[in-house]
């Protein structure tokens, strides 16, 4: 028997070691075997692959996976190629179909996919959206896909044009095949010269137009779906520059904005922004803004980092139909983070309180650290911590609030390679009002043979 075992082991590794290599700048990815036993001899095996690719303002990491079982007495070893084999064509499906069953099968093995900075001419970033913001932020801002796992991957699109000439555009999808979110934006410099020698500030204003909408709101919906969205989003923008330049830009904005129903887009609230943001050449981001409403009852926050995530303090029950505001209220936001677009580093805090003849309430606090890649060949993490007031039954005061586990969630993974083995732990923490918690926390280990 403990023959058998060794030389199960051996067979793994020299199958890892057949699978293509792919060169790159950032290395050769890593081989990692997963195995687990049934207990009787037998078990399941896999290998993820991570190959990464890079040339000048390109990168692409790739995810294979080849996984098969094992018994041991009598030794027998299957292969599972089904994940690469195509399918076949079903009796009348057109090739229309056929063709993007094909493509979603095959862009599963694409991680990410990523050119340019974003703030350049061209931008473009494929795989789970991480720290998007739209134009001023007014309808998405420092938004995270947390609705998949922080290993995994999701075919999201992010595209960013120009400006060209005058004009410029922006998408924002968080799934291709599937979208549960579509957002756009297209910006009009109408005083862009030819000459930026010539330009003073007011050459560099954009008149633009953001939306954002869930594309399931036109059809039928199960009510247990947590992230369904009836409500569209617009809303038209004004921004001055300050100062723009190769080492970064300072912005002022002016926002109109509306909500409305698929059917009645304008029928819903009505709201004006304005505020400031700003961003150094690669490392600091802010913004604050402040938000009050025109007619009608605006919601704020409702697409934001949470809202396909069944444990968020937010979304769970009210469907982002949260921090209402009624006229004579102001929604105060202000973000500031550290960003390192090329080792895919993010740190932020993010408040979000409202104002009124009452006073201050309704505050939202959320920090934020992710690692998206291994640091150092060493770490990669993505820690949240969410601080809720509430705005009916004991409400807490801001600064003493901070210092109780009332209201708070707590969510984060953490991974760690040291000498071969990788360690993953994920948990969740979920305080109630009175900060009784319930959480759940798992830890597995995996050995990276490349």
């Amino acid at each position: 028997m403990r023959g058998l075992r060794k030389k199960v082991t051996l067979i793994i590794a020299a199958l890892s070691l057949c699978i293509p290599l792919f060169g790159s700048g950032d290395g050769l990815g890593s081989i990692t075997a997963v195995t687990s036993s049934g207990g009787s001899g037998s078990g399941q095996f896999n290998f993820s692959f991570t190959p990464g690719f890079s040339h000048d303002k390109f990168s692409m990491t790739f995810n294979l996976l080849l996984k098969g079982t094992y018994q041991l007495d009598p030794f027998k070893l299957s292969l599972d190629f089904s994940n690469y084999i195509a399918p076949e064509r079903d009796e009348g499906e057109s090739v229309g179909s056929y063709t993007l069953r094909l493509v979603r099968q095959y862009s599963a093995f694409i991680k990410t996919m990523h050119y340019g900075n974003r703030y350049d001419f061209f931008y473009f970033r494929y795989g789970k959206l991480d720290n998007i913001s739209l134009g001023d932020g007014a309808l998405l801002s420092s938004y995270f896909d947390n609705s998949v796992g922080y290993l995994e991957s999701k075919p999201g699109l992010n595209v960013k044009i120009g400006p060209l000439g005058h004009i410029g555009f922006e998408m924002v999808t968080d799934n291709i095949f599937e979208p549960t979110m579509i957002a756009s934006r297209s910006y009009l410099m109408p005083f862009a010269m030819n000459n930026p020698a010539m330009e003073k500030r007011i050459n560099r204003m954009e008149w633009a137009y953001s939306f954002v909408f869930d594309p399931r709101s036109s059809g039928e919906v199960e009510e247990d779906d947590y992230s369904y969205r009836s409500l569209f989003l617009g809303s038209i923008e004004i921004a001055q520059p300050l100062f723009s330049g190769e080492r970064g830009q300072t912005t002022l904005f002016v926002d109109f904005l509306s909500q409305g129903e698929k059917d009645n887009l304008l029928g819903g609230g009505e709201a004006l922004r304005a505020g400031i943001w700003g961003r150094t050449e690669s490392l600091l981001l802010f913004n604050f803004s402040a938000t009050t409403p025109l007619c009608g009852v605006y919601y704020n926050d409702y697409f934001t980092t949470g809202y396909n995530d069944k444990n968020s303090n937010e979304y769970s029950e009210s469907l982002g139909k949260l921090y209402p505001l009624t006229i004579g209220s102001i929604r105060l936001d202000g973000t500031f983070g550290l960003n390192v677009d090329s080792e895919q580093i993010y740190a932020g805090i993010r408040l979000r309180t409202n104002l009124s003849g009452a006073g201050f309430s309704g505050q939202r606090v959320l920090a934020t650290v992710r690692i998206d890649k291994l640091f150092m060949n060493f770490i990669s993490l993505d820690v949240n911590y969410e601080k809720i007031y509430p705005t009916q039954g004991d409400v807490e005061s801001f600064f003493p609030g901070l210092f109780t586990l009332n209201n708070v969630y707590i969510y984060g993974t953490v991974q760690i390679r040291f000498r071969g083995v990788q360690f993953f732990v994920t948990g969740t923490a979920k305080f109630d009002e009175q900060a009784d918690v319930t959480y759940q926390w798992d830890m597995a280990m995996s050995v990276v043979l490349l």
